[in-house]
């Protein structure tokens, strides 16, 4: 019980970073003038609180935010024998 909800919630956190990854040159390029206003989006805030969060950990943020993914993929798979790249497909 206590193994699947933690493979669940570190699953779900790896596909969440993955997908701000993907979708952070995307962000970057079309909300470039964002930071020219006094009130940023959303996103901008969302990415902005994610790397303060990883500039705790050792490494520096960039390290965290581009490795956090994979790296919670390898330790699933050796956990586990499945990475759950899909968080919502139960691992057998």
């Amino acid at each position: 019980m206590l193994k699947e909800a933690l493979t669940t919630a570190l699953s779900w956190l790896a596909f969440l970073n993955a997908a701000m990854v993907v979708n952070f040159p995307i962000a970057l390029i079309l909300c470039s003038k964002c930071g020219m206003s006094e009130n940023e989006g959303w996103y901008s805030l969302l990415v902005n609180g994610h790397l303060n969060a990883l500039d705790t950990l050792p490494g520096g943020s960039v390290l965290w935010f581009f490795g956090l993914s994979p790296a919670i993929w390898l330790l699933l798979y050796a956990w586990t024998g499945s990475p759950r790249i899909k968080p919502w497909k139960a691992s057998n």
